[in-house]
């Protein structure tokens, strides 16, 4: 149990960091994917 806190517990900043990566690069292969359809 205290092994997935520890897990949970990143500092806040890189927590964000990681979310706005990821959304960033869902953001690209979105636009990827619009432009294949055009």
């Amino acid at each position: 149990m205290l092994d997935l806190l520890f897990e949970i517990e990143l500092p806040q900043e890189q927590q964000e960091s990681h979310i706005s990566q990821n959304y960033k690069l869902l953001k690209r292969r979105d636009n990827k994917q619009k432009k294949e359809l055009k």
